[in-house]
């Protein structure tokens, strides 16, 4: 089976940063996505929790802010947990292979450097 996403979307907010016990960056954010056509004509609009780890995680962290226009490449898993209570609960999480810049939602100009930054060139 295939578990590959391409989505591209505006950032809802700035990206939490947090380290892991290795001191490897974990960034931490939601993408607005364009979703499907509402009976009214409006569009819906997915919110996709997206989690981007190493040198992709700095670069989202260090080059991104609400608004931002990013794409996004990578997998989706799911994120389980058991709360105080004892219940169980279940998200869908984007796991981030690439991201590319489009746009700055300051300035409304597209990016100069369009190379993404992947973890393909991460050496671990």
């Amino acid at each position: 089976m295939l578990n590959s996403l391409v989505a591209s979307g505006r950032l809802v907010r700035d990206p939490e940063e947090r380290r892991t016990k290795s001191n490897t960056t974990v960034a931490t954010f939601t993408l607005a996505v364009d979703g499907y056509k509402k009976n009214d004509g409006s569009n819906s609009v997915i919110f996709l929790k997206c989690v981007a780890t190493g040198k992709v995680g700095e670069s989202v962290v260090k080059y991104t802010h609400k608004g931002d226009l990013v794409e996004i490449q990578g997998y989706l898993y799911d994120n389980t947990w058991v709360d105080t209570k004892e219940s169980t609960h279940h998200d869908i999480n984007v796991g981030i292979n690439a991201v590319f810049f489009i746009e700055t939602k300051k300035t409304n100009q597209p990016t100069t450097d369009e190379t993404p930054v992947s973890q393909q060139t991460l050496p671990f």
